[in-house]
């Protein structure tokens, strides 16, 4: 038996946290699948190559609903013929389920204008771009899934209060349609923001952004909406005042950027934050923290070390995941107040 002739030696290199990769996040279309799936009376036309419509297919949809995938040749890609996919959206469009057509990477990368293509041909589908090479983070996308979904309806106000969060509350697209018919909306999860902001600058709607931290007179004035006491106001307050003796913070929690951003706004002097689950919102709420404050994406206990007041929460993210808006923050200005003393 001839011996094994050695085709690469491997050579050990030193590791460092800068050059980790960490692939635990899913792609964009994933992302929208895994939504998609949980809301009845949307059906999925996928568009990509092989192993777009390879991966789309281990997301198993009800019964009476369709995730179809269309595999992309050089009929599309090089000859522009666009006939296929439409022959494919005439089968699907047999009932009366609203499709979502995801246009994955190759189809948005080649710029094939599937979008304006099928919004000639089919009312019933919408288009949304999901190439995972854009953007911040995959869970982005689901921002524009409902935008693109519901930003032409026209919604019939009646007085009643509705929050939106992100748990999956509403179990089909026609319990999504009715809900947005309330007048007033208590917004809590940022997949939502975006479409309840269009929809109140267009119909006599009120959108309450629950997501982002505010100053007090914003929670004063709607205190009874959220759920607020003016004792739990004036004890944040309080709280906030005796945080700008600190003559530098560290934050490392979940949600650090919103946290310090809130105060900055109040004169505390925050020098260093650290979190995980970067995103769109994050990256624009970081722009607008000071420009000599450290953002820093991933753990180092080093850093943690070498601080002087750490606010260290890294292991409380469900606890303030269940929380939204005033009493989040409520909850991190009591956690903070400990390092005044």
């Amino acid at each position: 038996m001839n011996e094994p002739v050695t085709a690469r030696t491997l050579k050990k290199t030193p590791y460092f946290s800068s050059a980790s990769v960490a692939c635990a996040e899913h792609c964009a279309m994933d992302v929208l699948l895994e939504e998609i799936v949980g809301i009845g009376g949307l059906d999925v036309l996928v568009i990509g190559v092989g192993e777009c419509c390879f991966y789309s297919r281990k997301i198993e949809f009800p019964a009476g609903r369709k995730n179809w995938a269309y595999q992309l040749t050089d009929t599309e890609i090089v000859l522009g013929d666009l006939s296929g996919i439409e022959r494919a959206l005439e089968e699907m469009s047999r009932t009366e389920n609203r499709i979502v057509c995801i246009l994955t990477c190759i189809p948005c990368l080649m710029n094939l204008d599937i979008e304006s293509f099928i919004g000639t041909r089919f009312e019933n589908v919408v288009c949304i771009s999901a190439p995972d090479y854009a953007g911040i983070s995959s869970y982005d996308c689901l921002s524009d899934l409902y935008y693109v979904l519901l930003k032409d309806i026209k919604p019939n106000p009646i007085e009643k209060v509705q929050v939106w969060r992100g748990g999956g509350e509403e179990r089909s697209f026609a319990d999504i349609r009715e809900k947005l018919n309330a007048k007033t909306h208590i917004v809590q999860s940022e997949k939502f923001l975006r479409l309840l902001s269009h929809l109140s600058a267009r119909y006599s709607l009120e959108t309450i952004d629950d997501v982002h931290f505010h100053d007090f007179d914003f929670y004063r004035a709607r205190g009874n909406l959220l759920g607020i006491t003016e004792r739990e106001i004036e004890e944040a307050e309080d709280i906030t005042k005796k945080l700008k003796g600190l003559s530098r913070l560290d934050i490392y929690a979940p949600f650090a950027y919103e946290y310090a951003l809130f105060l900055q706004k109040y004169g505390v002097r925050v020098r260093r934050i650290l979190f995980d689950g970067f995103c769109g919102d994050a990256y624009a709420r970081c722009k607008a923290l000071k420009e000599d404050t450290e953002i820093v994406l991933y753990h180092d206990s080093r850093i943690l070390r070498e601080s002087e007041a750490v606010l260290d929460l890294s292991d409380c993210g469900e606890e303030i995941s269940g929380l939204y808006g005033f009493h989040r923050l409520l909850y991190l200005l009591r956690r903070t107040l400990p390092l005044c003393r």
